[in-house]
């Protein structure tokens, strides 16, 4: 997963959650999640640049 596919789904996750499509609770629970993800990535890309 890249970081940009990250925040989209992040974007997807707003309109999801405006739509009625999902409920306040899966809202947090995948928002967190995917902000885990978003850390683990920019650490992993810090490293990288460092070589």
């Amino acid at each position: 997963m890249s970081l940009g596919s990250s925040f989209e789904i992040e974007a997807q996750l707003d309109i999801s959650l405006e739509l009625g499509f999902i409920t306040e609770k899966d809202y947090k629970e995948i928002s967190s999640r995917n902000e885990v993800i978003q850390k683990q990535l920019n650490a992993f890309i810090s490293k990288l640049k460092k070589y």
